[in-house]
């Protein structure tokens, strides 16, 4: 079974592997939202005021999910130097997902540095957190 991941490169292109990607309920179109005080990044079903991001399957049997992302990056002055993958994942029902930039590690990571959590709504724990090496 795969391990839940999730990254964000400089080009602005968010990837999104199996176990992420189905907690957004199989959407081919998404819309992003940023809370600058938080510093999270929302992934959700679009709406009809927002702007409308492609989920396209990307790598060895498109098994990876990707939305690109750039103009957003650009409108909200968003500076990813590097690729960062993200540690904490929240899922709500909607689907809504919410990515926390302010605790993503820098560079590309294996589940195994990562630590990924992911959180259902009520809070509890529903992913796998891996020990501290």
């Amino acid at each position: 079974m795969l391990e839940p991941y999730a990254s964000i490169n400089p080009r602005g292109e968010i990837a999104l592997n199996p176990p992420v990607f189905d907690l957004l309920e199989g959407l081919n179109y998404v819309s992003l939202h940023y809370d600058d005080e938080t510093g999270h990044i929302a992934i959700a079903r679009p709406t009809f005021t927002g702007q409308i991001y492609n989920v396209k399957s990307f790598g060895r049997k498109g098994r990876l999910r990707v939305v690109r992302a750039r103009r957003f990056l650009k409108h909200f002055q968003i500076e990813i130097p590097q690729t960062v993958t993200f540690t904490e994942i929240t899922h709500h029902p909607g689907p809504v997902l919410i990515l926390n930039l302010r605790k993503a590690i820098q560079g590309r990571a294996t589940m195994k540095t990562a630590q990924t959590v992911i959180y259902s709504m009520n809070g509890r724990w529903c992913g796998r957190q891996l020990d501290e090496a």
